[in-house]
């Protein structure tokens, strides 16, 4: 599940995959240069996408309690700032 993957620190497979195969593609021609501005590419899309379901989570009426909605937006706020710092984990 992608909120798991993500209060774990980690990239959601479902995010990743479709990067992760391009990117080995050009690193096995060598293409290094277009693998490096698709893994920076591939991290933007994942901030982009974290932004928006830490927006969701703050204003849905479907967590189960307030309690619950901090823990997981401390969570995601980790996950955040270790992205930030490049620390992405695929």
């Amino acid at each position: 599940m992608v909120l798991d993957e993500l209060t774990k620190g980690e990239v959601p497979e479902l995010w990743s995959r479709k990067y992760k195969d391009k990117r080995m593609k050009f690193e096995h021609k060598g293409q290094m240069e277009k693998a490096n501005k698709l893994q920076s590419d591939a991290i933007r899309d994942y901030m982009k996408k974290l932004n928006k379901i830490v927006t969701y989570i703050q204003k849905t009426s479907l967590v189960d309690s307030e309690e619950t909605r901090s823990s997981i937006l401390s969570d995601l706020e980790k996950t955040r700032h270790c992205w930030r710092e490049n620390k992405v984990h695929e």
